[in-house]
């Protein structure tokens, strides 16, 4: 039995340093020490069938080290996707420590941006609800006071589609797509906010998708908002519409930048 147990508290140090201390016993011992205070603790311990037990534990949590880690092989070479950056990192830092040098710190570079695309998510966030919030009166306002003509009267030259009581031509086509870029930008958000809360790049592609689509309708507003300032005559809360947009087309822009900053620090 001496024998045995032996054997077993070697294979299973063996696997505790191999997979869980990355071969650095000094790196973190305490998953050593407490094996091997495991396996100290009641030398002399009679009751066969609580040793048999404690060694068949030993045993499957070697096992399980061991498949788990083949596990990962396997499907690595197999070209599966599993998250095996940190390992190749390590493994970049070791030859090029064994050459004298150093990989440089890509995380601390892409972290610090992970504040200023946080900053932006915010701002982007109330004036897109801002816009939201004049771009419903306009549109509440269009619909109880919209344009009414009688049966036998004929529709006045240049008349638009779409008829705003306020404003010029242009109107009702930048409060429709205003909204529609605002409802797109402020969902984004909630990507945005997923990713920045994970910053990796399994979360990059949703988050940049919908922003990226949320700045193309806001681009398309801001047309309409450019055209509207041509023909002039507009109110107040128009005009802060129009501004708001303006500043999005280049801060959701700056946006998109800032989070692909996590892209780097994954490859």
């Amino acid at each position: 039995m001496g024998s045995q147990t032996a054997k077993i508290y070697r294979d299973l140090a063996r696997a505790v340093k191999k997979h869980i201390v990355n071969g650095k016993e000094h790196t973190n011992p305490h998953f050593l020490d407490f094996v091997s205070s495991e396996f100290h603790k009641n030398p002399n311990l009679l009751d066969t069938a609580a040793l048999e037990q404690k060694l068949k534990l030993a045993r499957d949590y070697t096992l399980m080290l061991n498949s788990v880690h083949h596990h990962k092989e396997l499907l690595f070479s197999y070209n599966i996707a599993v998250d095996r950056s940190d390992e190749v990192r390590r493994t970049l830092g070791k030859s090029a420590a064994s050459v004298g040098l150093r990989l440089p710190e890509c995380k601390m570079a892409n972290e610090q941006m992970k504040p200023i695309a946080t900053l932006l998510l915010l701002l982007n966030f109330c004036m897109y609800v801002i816009i939201l919030g004049i771009g419903g009166w306009a549109m509440n306002r269009a619909i109880d006071h919209g344009f009414i003509i009688g049966p036998e009267l004929a529709l006045p030259a240049q008349f638009s589609p779409i008829y705003f009581p306020m404003g010029n031509a242009a109107t009702g086509f930048f409060v429709t797509f205003a909204l529609l870029a605002g409802v797109v930008g402020a969902a984004s958000t909630i990507s945005g906010f997923n990713h920045i809360r994970s910053w990796t790049s399994e979360s990059l592609p949703s988050a940049a998708s919908v922003a990226t689509i949320a700045w193309t309708l806001t681009l398309l507003a801001m047309g309409f908002a450019c055209k509207e300032i041509e023909l002039q005559i507009r109110n107040a809360r128009l005009r802060t519409m129009e501004a708001f947009l303006i500043i999005l087309s280049a801060t959701q822009l700056f946006y998109i930048a800032a989070i692909h900053g996590a892209a780097a620090y994954r490859r």
